[in-house]
């Protein structure tokens, strides 16, 4: 027998894989074909011709917590972030979280979707991970980037869709977080509290600011006292350094898509404490929304925040609530206002958040919508004006592209325009 058939046969399986393929999702793909950036086009660390890709058990691989996309809720991630429960018991708690929660069961059912897609295609795309070594010499896989993925599996495997507990991983020296950012934002949009904790995830990893070296420094693992490191004052952050390094916010402005001003203000955002800043994160208040609360005293954020999500306010709305001709009124309306606005603890404890229904008599749905075009109608007769005005324009229009809902709208306006259209030509 021929030995070097013999010893080929013993060997492990390696797969050769195209580097920029392995960066590539079918999303950051079609980003090519429309004209996007080449990833050569942006400061990414040069990527080995020799990769390879295994098969990992999903109990020894974990998502980076430092990624600035959090996927499970607050209270869970951090638990399983800090050890205390496993990434099945997390997995448990998550599922059992959206039985009482309507957004969180929409946000499962996302990942139920992607992870029966994963079943029936096969996966695809590997995660990429690299090893993290722990204290007593161990190591876990953790995660650069696909954690969207790793969590669909889990997700299947939970409901009991497969026994295989494996997930295909290319495997890479370290994490890179400008990888990790290109996947982010190339992929699925991130909340606003996202896009502020990828912003400072890359201002501090150029000025080599690692999570590492604040953990050192008792920063918990995830914590995101780390992020808000970039609101600190240049003469810290700069060390011996006198001024940034060359070109170091065009890079950041080429890979967020942002101009350094709109960057500077994303990162604002984590001013907000732990408690409020993981709540509105969970409930995904859009950028201007926050802008809008963090313009007012600190002491009035919670209570602001509440009434935003109690009464689905937009930014604009919120702006006028807040500056309106009774301003001094409101604010106490806002002060003495007690209807399920629990205090919100920098532990992040869970706070629960009902809906406002429909009023009796509107259960219908064709009431409901009847009753919200006509309050949509109603608004933009009230705001016609301020709505004249490039800037408010601007934020209006930006917060519609961010959250990625811009697509929705158009279509719904043009179809609106279109029946309205026919049915004055029918009277």
């Amino acid at each position: 027998m021929d030995s070097t058939k013999t010893e080929s046969a013993r060997r492990p399986r390696r797969f050769q894989v195209d580097p920029l393929a392995s960066l590539a999702t079918p999303e950051i793909e079609s980003g090519y074909a429309e004209g996007g950036p080449r990833f050569e086009q942006l400061d990414v660390p040069e990527i080995p011709l020799q990769q390879r890709i295994e098969v990992l058990s999903l109990e020894d691989v974990q998502p980076d917590p430092w990624n600035p996309r959090h996927i499970l809720p607050a209270d869970i991630r951090g638990e399983y972030i800090s050890g205390k429960i496993s990434a099945r018991v997390a997995v448990q708690r998550w599922v059992k979280a959206g039985e009482k929660n309507a957004e969180i069961a929409d946000q499962i059912q996302t990942y139920r979707s992607m992870g029966v897609s994963l079943l029936d295609q096969g996966q695809i795309n590997p995660i990429t991970v690299a090893k993290h070594f722990r204290e007593d010499g161990s190591f876990v896989w953790r995660i650069e980037s696909g954690e969207r993925r790793y969590w669909a599996k889990w997700l299947m495997v939970f409901d009991g869709q497969t026994d295989d507990c494996t997930i295909h991983a290319l495997i890479r020296d370290e994490l890179n977080p400008t990888r990790q950012a290109v996947e982010n934002i190339q992929t699925a949009s991130l909340t606003a509290v996202g896009e502020a904790r990828q912003v400072a995830r890359l201002f501090l990893d150029r000025l080599e600011i690692t999570p590492e070296s604040e953990i050192a420094r008792g920063v918990p693992s995830g914590s995101d006292d780390y992020f808000r490191l970039a609101l600190s004052p240049a003469d810290r952050l700069l060390a011996d350094r006198k001024r940034l390094p060359r070109g170091f916010w065009p890079a950041l402005e080429e890979i967020m898509g942002s101009k350094r001003q709109h960057l500077e203000r994303k990162m604002q955002i984590l001013r907000l404490p732990d408690g409020l800043l993981s709540f509105v994160d969970d409930h995904q208040l859009t950028e201007r929304q926050l802008r809008e609360i963090l313009a007012n005293p600190e002491e009035l954020w919670e209570r602001l925040v509440m009434l935003t999500i109690e009464h689905d306010l937009t930014g604009p709305e919120l702006s006028r609530f807040v500056e309106g001709e009774e301003s001094d009124a409101t604010m106490q309306m806002i002060l003495d206002h007690r209807s399920a606005l629990p205090v919100i603890a920098d532990e992040k404890r869970e706070v629960d958040i009902t809906p406002v229904e429909a009023g009796e008599g509107e259960k219908d749905s064709a009431q409901v919508f009847q009753r919200r075009i006509v309050s949509f109608a109603r608004y933009f007769q009230r705001t016609r004006q301020s709505l004249e005005s490039d800037e408010d324009l601007d934020h209006t229009l930006d917060d519609l592209i961010q959250t990625g809902e811009y697509q929705i709208v158009l279509e719904n306006l043009e179809l609106l325009v279109e029946r309205l259209k026919s049915r004055l030509a029918e009277l």
